[in-house]
């Protein structure tokens, strides 16, 4: 399978996702969303989640605020 091919088959996929400003990379991230939910629930401050998940996960913490808004965005339909 070549790359054309994937894409073929997965372009509605790929057209919404684009959409909705989802970055290919962004899979990466996912984990690291549930975590930042998880510790959320648990109360702790917004500050020490991003601290946390930024040294857990070897990210910068702007990289995880960044994330984390655009996980938080609305689907456009």
């Amino acid at each position: 399978m070549i790359v054309a091919d994937m894409v073929k088959i997965c372009a509605e996929m790929l057209k919404m996702l684009s959409k909705n400003g989802v970055r290919t990379e962004d899979y990466q991230y996912v984990d690291m969303y549930y975590d930042f939910l998880s510790m959320r629930s648990h109360r702790l401050k917004y500050r020490c989640t991003v601290d946390e998940l930024a040294a857990k996960y070897g990210i910068s913490k702007s990289t995880v605020e960044r994330v984390i808004k655009r996980f938080r965005g609305n689907l456009k339909t």
